[in-house]
């Protein structure tokens, strides 16, 4: 083989490798955004999937989602998480100083649907809801890895359950047709199961 001809393989192996990874980790889904809404992220041409959510404080409205601060655990990299904890209208809460978000800190260790998840978060008061995959993935601590999980700092967030949490980010081709996200804090990473299964929900508000 000619190293012309080399190069071109390469050059298309890596371009199909970039383009799979961002399909796993899911960065596509915040690289577009809606001129009425230059803040929303969006999955594809349609209705923005995220309406609502804003990009972090600092982020213009032509930069994109895989520019968003990741909060890293001691040691791992820049952006270490620095969390407060405290109580806002009876529910305990955690504010996130690298990401500016407000969490629930405490979570039932009961697996429930999508739906049950968005009304149990709906309830918590005004601006509450279902985080997105990114804003969930946020709070993995890639440091504990070592360790036993679950894979989240345990002093802001005690007793949090192992397993799958929902996210209201939709699963789409070609990684799956239909269903949302979740993130997994017994492994440490994401998960594309179908919207039927039942799991853990952790809810975020907006500052």
């Amino acid at each position: 083989m000619s190293a012309s001809k080399r190069f071109t393989s390469l050059t298309v192996a890596i371009a199909f490798a970039v383009l799979g990874c961002n399909a796993i980790v899911g960065l596509s889904d915040y690289e577009k955004t809606d001129a009425a809404c230059p803040t929303c992220p969006r999955a594809d041409s349609g209705t923005p999937s995220d309406a609502g959510v804003p990009k972090p404080a600092d982020a213009s409205a032509t930069l994109d989602w895989a520019a968003w601060r990741m909060p890293n655990g001691a040691g791992v990299g820049p952006n270490p998480t620095a969390y407060t904890t405290g109580k806002e209208g009876g529910v305990d809460i955690v504010s996130d100083a690298v990401t500016k978000l407000i969490w629930e800190r405490n979570v039932a260790a009961v697996l429930i649907s999508s739906t049950a998840a968005t009304a149990h978060c709906a309830g918590l008061g005004p601006g509450w809801r279902v985080p997105t995959k990114i804003e969930l993935v946020s709070l993995l601590d890639f440091a504990r890895l070592t360790s036993s999980a679950p894979y989240i700092g345990e002093a802001a967030f005690p007793s949090t359950p192992a397993g799958q949490y929902w996210t209201t980010s939709r699963v789409r081709a070609p990684i799956g047709a239909s269903g949302y996200w979740s993130v997994d804090f017994a492994a440490g990473e994401v998960s594309a199961k179908g919207s039927s299964n039942a799991r853990y929900a952790r809810c975020v508000r907006s500052p």
